[in-house]
């Protein structure tokens, strides 16, 4: 997938690229770590040898009823109409998409996933013993991983957890990552608040203060 396609297409350039379940902006994301290139010469030629040439790859897609939601879908089956590959959109609301997902009755799912501001969101949703794990997704690397981070005893057995569950999504990758979706947040000016370059600033709620206005004397 061209992932900048689909972040400046169907996110108007209000989003970031996606390869795993860790947001880039992420304090333990490793600034190393292996991203998905776009190549779409490659992607022809593993579809080309993983089927026959009168074989054509047909499968439905689950979107919920949202605009974002449909433009994404619509970028990722232009992108995979070039390859030969044809992705039908159904459009699905999102509680019939948990219920078919849990009972496996879907071919894909297009949907989006809190994963912040801390890695429990992705134990719940990634590990293959997790009630919130309605797909059934994942497998033993990525449990491993993930009971890695969940144990971590410092910081840097922590990194070196995050590390280990990127390298995990990306060397078996239960689902395609797609894009980081960016928020705007609108604060009132009654509080005053220190924000963090990079940070999401409804992460620091605990430290905002109301701002000491001078009452003003009504009038009869």
């Amino acid at each position: 997938m061209d992932r900048a396609t689909v972040v400046h297409s169907a996110l108007r350039d209000n989003g970031i690229p996606s390869s795993g379940p860790i947001s880039p902006r992420h304090w333990a994301f490793p600034p190393d770590a292996q991203q998905f290139d776009f190549d779409a010469r490659q992607a022809a030629g593993l579809l080309a040898r993983g089927r026959r040439k009168s074989d054509g790859i047909h499968f439905t897609c689950l979107v919920p009823p949202d605009s974002i939601d449909e433009r994404i879908a619509l970028e990722v089956k232009r992108e995979l109409a070039v390859l030969g590959v044809d992705m039908a959109v159904e459009e699905a609301s999102r509680d019939e998409i948990v219920t078919r997902a849990a009972n496996q009755r879907y071919e894909a799912v297009m949907t989006e996933v809190i994963s912040g501001p801390t890695l429990f969101r992705q134990y719940l949703v990634w590990h293959t013993k997790s009630p919130s794990n309605w797909g059934h997704f994942g497998n033993a690397t990525i449990d491993g991983s993930l009971d890695e981070v969940r144990q971590a005893p410092d910081e840097a057995a922590y990194r070196t957890a995050a590390a280990h569950l990127q390298r995990a999504f990306m060397d078996d990758p239960p689902a395609i990552f797609l894009a980081w979706s960016v928020r705007a947040r609108a604060i009132s000016k009654r509080f005053a608040v220190e924000a963090e370059e990079g940070r999401d600033v409804l992460s620091t709620i605990r430290l905002w203060k109301p701002v000491n206005i001078e009452p003003r004397a009504s009038h009869n």
